[in-house]
């Protein structure tokens, strides 16, 4: 990403997306089913059906707690195993997409690098991970979900914001910035350069 955005006349894109409350979300039939699909034992399926089921919470504030609700969604967090059956349930988030992608607990990140001639192809992948989200009935939080684009044009394009409708940042030589430390660096050492 980083090589190819210094080439003249490219864009890098870097899309960083976030599951509002993923955790809290994750809804316990499709956990389960993924757990079938993967083709975990038999016998650990009724385990985690157990685990999941039945689940209450309750809130407290001051010196009050509230009535207990019954959850119908969510894994445990603070468990070995909540966290187990989250990364299951997004295995597959990205397994149609054709860009680069990074996943990092309820993070993910997506990248692509193109001459400022070529279609971005980046918005098809990020389509069909809107559509696996809806599905999953995970919701991306727009707070915490950014597109990057990296950019070492003199005069650089206009770049879309319907990614998402994701806040859009321009990154634009950013590698100047470092470089002019640099550089002041160097000649306030008194070093020419």
């Amino acid at each position: 990403m980083f090589l190819g955005s210094d080439t003249p006349q490219n864009i890098g894109t870097v899309v960083l997306t976030d599951f509002s409350k993923a955790f809290d979300l994750v809804n316990h039939n499709i956990a389960i089913d993924k757990l079938m699909s993967l083709g975990v034992r038999g016998a650990i399926v009724p385990w985690v059906i157990h685990f999941l089921s039945d689940r209450r919470q309750c809130v407290r504030y001051n010196q009050t707690l509230s009535d207990y609700a019954q959850l119908h969604a969510g894994v445990p967090q603070g468990t070995k195993i909540g966290p187990i059956t989250f990364q299951t349930v997004i295995n597959d988030v990205a397994q149609d997409c054709h860009s680069h992608y990074w996943k990092y607990v309820d993070d993910l990140t997506f990248a692509e690098n193109r001459t400022c001639n070529e279609r971005d192809s980046l918005q098809s992948d990020l389509d069909v991970f809107l559509d696996w989200s809806i599905r999953h009935q995970l919701k991306l939080n727009p707070d915490k979900c950014q597109a990057i684009n990296i950019c070492f044009m003199r005069n650089p394009l206009h770049f879309p914001t319907s990614l998402l409708v994701i806040p859009h940042s321009h990154l634009i030589m950013f590698i100047m910035l470092k470089y002019s430390v640099y550089i002041s660096k160097r000649t306030s050492n008194g070093t020419p350069r």
